[in-house]
């Protein structure tokens, strides 16, 4: 979600803007530029999507109407309990998401091991070839560098494959 509508939602003058802090996290971006000019602008997640949900009007399932809403709630719940696991389980780890001005972009990374562990969220239950681009995509420009690619999705089924691991979102 854009840092910017949401900051004004809760600028100094109005009292939430208090706990505005403790509802949301400003996601860093990677700053290694693979020979392509990368976007260097925070998203912005909140630790609860019920409170986000909330705000946005949204009361009952069918008012998710709009796909791209879902993808961001889903993909915010999704980044918001990797970063839980990671700090109630001293993971130590550092995250970022990258995204370069024509659009191409990584949900999640992090770096292990001299290269990158690669994360990409879809709300969607079918799992077709075309989720897999943006984690492809990286790992050309990287040259290699990626260690692990994996596509988290709305589905209940993990699966192991060639050259990525698909993980249904609960198993994060």
């Amino acid at each position: 979600m854009k840092a910017a509508r949401w900051d004004s939602l809760f600028s100094p003058d109005r009292k939430i803007s208090t706990c505005w802090n403790a509802l949301h996290r400003a996601w860093p971006d990677y700053y290694e530029n693979f020979s392509k000019r990368i976007v260097k602008a925070p998203k912005l997640y909140f630790y609860d999507v019920g409170l986000v949900s909330f705000l946005l009007g949204l009361r009952q399932t069918d008012d998710l109407e709009d796909q791209t809403l879902i993808g961001s709630l889903f993909e915010n719940l999704v980044i918001i309990d990797i970063l839980k696991k990671n700090h109630h389980k001293y993971l130590l780890r550092d995250y970022w998401f990258w995204r370069d001005s024509h659009g191409h972009e990584v949900d999640l990374l992090t770096k292990r091991g001299g290269g990158f562990e690669i994360f990409e969220m879809k709300s969607t239950q079918t799992i077709l070839p075309k989720l897999f681009k943006g984690l492809d995509y990286f790992s050309d420009i990287t040259k290699g560098k990626v260690n692990a690619r994996t596509l988290v999705y709305g589905g209940l089924d993990n699966q192991d494959r060639t050259n990525y691991q698909v993980r249904a979102w609960d198993a994060v």
